[in-house]
């Protein structure tokens, strides 16, 4: 275990018995990061607690002093007099206890409890609506999900009304709380107490069908770019990969987006978010909605850095912040830089990307742009338009390619 991980509390001298090992029942906590949620759950019986956040769950061991932690991934947690505190590295996050759940007596107004909790985490799609803090109509909305959201479906609370069940359930940005199964489906098995199957209403939702997910488990590469916290540019970065960065490519979300479709991902690193097909590769075969197999070699540099290829010669892009561009084509660096930045002409003129690739393209939009290099027109084209939609546009077009 790195030390700094429970620096804080070695040095306010609260390290003692009263910690969350002392407890015997689990317990569930929320924790704020600021811009979302992570979830701790405690179960001490087990001898073990999980961590949920953006990219999934991670089970953390006691440390001896009341508190748990997976020193790999630089994740910690202890509850020291009331005050709970998550650790994501060297970062604190305050933490509080999460709705409780309700016993097997309670009844609600929304149905009696039927029997104890089914853990499941199955994935499945919110139909719309309310999620409560707890199983029934009685509880506070803590917030809402459109048709069509993608959640994990975490356990069945047994609590059943109007002849379906509650479920707890979370989404990929973070949300968790809990939901009627008479509004949800469940993806790739029917579910008791859920409504359906996912994909099964097509008679009535043809667009919902269409986009049913499709698990994949295949290994790939991101060629670059942000990562989301869902499948789509509104939605917010979770992070960010460099080109040539391992993935594997868990699943198509069926949301398409100039031409390719969305995925969710994971890294080797625990990293996992949403990113377009179109600024990714599938290792071994062509996937539907990604750009292109993955070549026998991985890339070594960012798309708008620069690139080798077979051409041998140099090109280069100059742009400015007015919109103004220059492209330059030389056997040397300095050369296409100069002819580059010659035709840009302005003052605010930077050179952007240098390459020794094939081909050279540029994608703008308001407010953006991408530029792409490749062995061939339509690999820099692809590029380009993947970069410049990464960036937030959703009206990219190109506006300049070179092949020499």
């Amino acid at each position: 275990m790195k030390s700094f991980v429970f620096m804080g509390f070695l040095a306010a001298g609260v390290v003692s018995g009263h910690g969350i090992s002392a407890a015997s029942e689990s317990l569930a906590y929320q924790c704020n990061l600021g811009d979302g949620f992570a979830f701790v759950q405690t179960i001490p019986e087990e001898g073990r607690a999980v961590y949920q956040g953006d990219t999934g769950n991670l089970n953390l061991v006691p440390d001896g002093r009341g508190g748990y932690f997976n020193d790999l991934e630089e994740v910690s947690f202890a509850d020291q007099n009331g005050q709970p505190a998550l650790y994501l590295g060297d970062v604190a996050f305050a933490c509080q206890l999460a709705a409780p759940r309700p016993t097997r007596s309670q009844t609600h107004a929304g149905g009696a409890v039927g029997g104890n909790e089914t853990r499941l985490n199955a994935q499945g799609q919110s139909l719309g609506g309310k999620l409560r803090d707890g199983p029934g109509m009685n509880f506070r909305q803590t917030g809402s999900l459109a048709e069509g959201t993608w959640i994990t479906i975490l356990t069945n609370t047994g609590v059943r009304f109007n002849g379906y069940d509650w479920f707890e359930v979370a989404t990929d940005r973070g949300q968790r709380g809990f939901q009627w199964g008479g509004i949800m489906c469940s993806y790739g098995q029917q579910i008791a107490g859920i409504f359906e199957q996912c994909g099964a209403r097509s008679a009535q939702n043809p667009q919902q069908a269409a986009n049913a997910a499709q698990q994949l488990n295949v290994q790939g590469q991101s060629l670059g770019g942000k990562l989301r916290g869902g499948p789509g540019t509104n939605y917010a970065q979770v992070g960010s990969l460099t080109e040539g960065t391992w993935v594997t490519i868990l699943r198509n979300t069926g949301v398409r987006f100039d031409g390719y479709d969305w995925f969710e991902v994971a890294t080797d690193r625990g990293q996992r978010g949403f990113q377009w097909g179109g600024i990714m590769c599938s290792n071994g075969q062509q996937i539907s909605g990604i750009f292109q197999q993955c070549g026998s070699q991985p890339p070594q540099q960012p798309v708008q850095n620069r690139s080798t290829g077979s051409a041998g010669g140099w090109m280069a892009f100059a742009l400015a912040p007015n919109g103004a561009y220059g492209h330059g084509a030389a056997p040397t660096q300095a050369g296409a830089e100069q002819f580059a930045m010659n035709y840009c002409g302005g003052p605010q003129c930077r050179i952007a990307d240098t390459t020794q690739a094939r081909c050279h393209a540029l994608a703008i939009a308001p407010g953006s742009n991408g530029i792409g290099a490749g062995e061939s027109e339509q690999a820099a084209q692809g590029f380009a338009m993947g970069w410049c939609a990464n960036n937030g546009a959703s009206n990219c077009r190109i506006e300049y390619t070179y092949c020499q």
